[in-house]
Protein backbone atom coordinates (compact mmCIF):
# COMPACT_ATOMS: atom_id res chain seq x y z
CA UNK A 1 0.00 0.00 0.00
CA UNK A 2 1.45 3.44 -1.29
CA UNK A 3 1.68 6.30 1.33
CA UNK A 4 -1.69 8.01 2.21
CA UNK A 5 -2.29 11.66 1.09
CA UNK A 6 -2.11 12.90 4.60
CA UNK A 7 2.21 11.79 4.61
CA UNK A 8 2.27 13.02 0.99
CA UNK A 9 1.31 16.62 1.79
CA UNK A 10 3.16 16.46 5.14
CA UNK A 11 6.02 15.65 3.39
CA UNK A 12 6.19 17.81 0.26
CA UNK A 13 4.47 20.91 1.91
CA UNK A 14 6.12 20.48 5.55
CA UNK A 15 8.79 20.03 7.91
CA UNK A 16 8.30 16.19 7.18
CA UNK A 17 6.34 13.69 9.49
CA UNK A 18 5.70 14.99 12.54
CA UNK A 19 6.36 13.19 16.26
CA UNK A 20 3.65 12.34 17.95
CA UNK A 21 2.30 15.66 20.06
CA UNK A 22 4.66 18.10 18.15
CA UNK A 23 3.12 21.20 16.22
CA UNK A 24 2.43 20.63 12.51
CA UNK A 25 3.95 23.38 10.11
CA UNK A 26 2.31 23.23 6.84
CA UNK A 27 3.33 25.77 4.27
CA UNK A 28 0.15 26.86 1.64
CA UNK A 29 0.71 26.64 -1.96
CA UNK A 30 -2.22 28.23 -2.60
CA UNK A 31 -4.12 30.90 -0.80
CA UNK A 32 -7.62 32.14 -1.06
CA UNK A 33 -9.55 35.48 0.72
CA UNK A 34 -12.34 37.43 0.41
CA UNK A 35 -14.28 39.81 1.94
CA UNK A 36 -15.36 37.32 4.89
CA UNK A 37 -11.80 36.87 5.50
CA UNK A 38 -10.95 40.86 5.45
CA UNK A 39 -9.08 40.38 8.48
CA UNK A 40 -6.21 38.14 7.39
CA UNK A 41 -5.23 40.42 4.80
CA UNK A 42 -5.33 43.45 7.27
CA UNK A 43 -3.03 41.17 9.74
CA UNK A 44 -0.86 40.32 6.52
CA UNK A 45 -0.63 43.79 5.88
CA UNK A 46 0.66 44.78 9.51
CA UNK A 47 3.16 41.87 9.14
CA UNK A 48 4.46 44.36 6.40
CA UNK A 49 5.85 41.32 4.72
CA UNK A 50 5.71 43.38 1.22
CA UNK A 51 4.72 40.62 -1.21
CA UNK A 52 3.79 37.03 -0.38
CA UNK A 53 5.51 34.15 -0.52
CA UNK A 54 3.16 31.31 -2.15
CA UNK A 55 2.39 30.21 -5.57
CA UNK A 56 -0.78 31.97 -5.63
CA UNK A 57 -2.51 34.25 -3.62
CA UNK A 58 -6.37 34.98 -4.71
CA UNK A 59 -8.46 37.96 -3.65
CA UNK A 60 -11.95 38.17 -4.12
CA UNK A 61 -15.23 40.86 -3.29
CA UNK A 62 -18.21 39.54 -2.15
CA UNK A 63 -20.98 38.89 -4.85
CA UNK A 64 -24.03 40.59 -2.95
CA UNK A 65 -22.54 43.52 -1.99
CA UNK A 66 -23.97 46.84 -2.50
CA UNK A 67 -23.81 50.48 -1.39
CA UNK A 68 -21.17 52.81 -0.51
CA UNK A 69 -19.20 50.56 2.91
CA UNK A 70 -19.04 47.42 0.15
CA UNK A 71 -17.53 49.58 -2.68
CA UNK A 72 -14.68 51.07 -0.60
CA UNK A 73 -14.05 47.11 1.07
CA UNK A 74 -13.95 46.32 -2.56
CA UNK A 75 -11.51 49.16 -3.55
CA UNK A 76 -9.40 48.41 -0.30
CA UNK A 77 -8.77 44.60 -1.87
CA UNK A 78 -7.95 45.94 -5.20
CA UNK A 79 -5.28 48.09 -3.56
CA UNK A 80 -4.34 45.47 -1.07
CA UNK A 81 -4.32 42.77 -3.40
CA UNK A 82 -2.24 45.00 -6.14
CA UNK A 83 0.27 45.56 -3.22
CA UNK A 84 0.87 42.48 -1.77
CA UNK A 85 0.93 40.67 -5.85
CA UNK A 86 -2.40 39.00 -5.50
CA UNK A 87 -4.51 38.18 -8.23
CA UNK A 88 -7.90 40.43 -8.06
CA UNK A 89 -11.16 38.49 -8.91
CA UNK A 90 -13.25 41.33 -10.63
CA UNK A 91 -16.52 41.78 -9.12
CA UNK A 92 -19.37 39.70 -10.61
CA UNK A 93 -16.85 36.68 -11.47
CA UNK A 94 -18.27 34.62 -9.04
CA UNK A 95 -17.50 33.27 -5.57
CA UNK A 96 -13.86 32.98 -5.54
CA UNK A 97 -13.83 29.11 -4.80
CA UNK A 98 -15.58 28.45 -7.91
CA UNK A 99 -13.17 31.07 -10.15
CA UNK A 100 -10.04 29.27 -7.79
CA UNK A 101 -11.68 25.55 -9.47
CA UNK A 102 -12.36 26.51 -12.65
CA UNK A 103 -8.70 28.47 -13.46
CA UNK A 104 -6.16 28.30 -10.86
CA UNK A 105 -6.89 24.49 -9.25
CA UNK A 106 -4.06 22.05 -9.57
CA UNK A 107 -3.32 18.45 -8.15
CA UNK A 108 -0.99 18.16 -5.06
CA UNK A 109 -1.38 22.10 -4.16
CA UNK A 110 -1.96 22.91 -0.63
CA UNK A 111 -4.99 25.46 -0.78
CA UNK A 112 -5.48 28.03 2.43
CA UNK A 113 -9.24 29.55 2.31
CA UNK A 114 -12.07 30.07 4.47
CA UNK A 115 -14.19 30.44 1.81
CA UNK A 116 -17.49 28.26 1.67
CA UNK A 117 -16.98 25.80 -1.16
CA UNK A 118 -13.43 25.47 -0.81
CA UNK A 119 -13.61 22.15 0.30
CA UNK A 120 -13.72 19.82 -3.02
CA UNK A 121 -10.40 22.31 -3.77
CA UNK A 122 -6.82 21.42 -3.90
CA UNK A 123 -5.21 18.52 -3.10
Amino acid sequence: MGPHLTRFLFTSHGAGWPDPGQPVAVRADQVLLDEDTLDAMLAFEALRQGRHRCELALVAPAREASGPDAHEDQRYLMSAAAASGATFVRPGAGPVASVHRRRFAAPGRSLAAASPGCDGAGA
